[in-house]
């Protein structure tokens, strides 16, 4: 119980992470067309960072699922 708890605390909290990342790569893809000399790839990022969240909530289910 105790590791469970744990780890679902630890899933939540890098999905926070990432949804940080998220917000502030979508806030610098907005701000990009003014310095257009070497754009990032932000399709690509932002792939990576919603693949992560789907990857940590389907595991954080699959925890609670064997838990109970």
């Amino acid at each position: 119980m105790n590791w469970t708890g744990w780890v679902l605390g630890m899933l939540r909290e890098a999905m926070e992470i990432d949804m940080r990342c998220k917000r502030l790569t979508a806030q610098q893809q907005e701000r990009s067309h003014l310095d257009p000399k070497a754009p990032p790839d932000f399709g690509l990022i932002q792939a990576r960072l919603t693949r992560s969240l789907r990857l940590t909530a389907a595991m954080v289910e699959r925890i609670r699922t064997g838990f109970m």
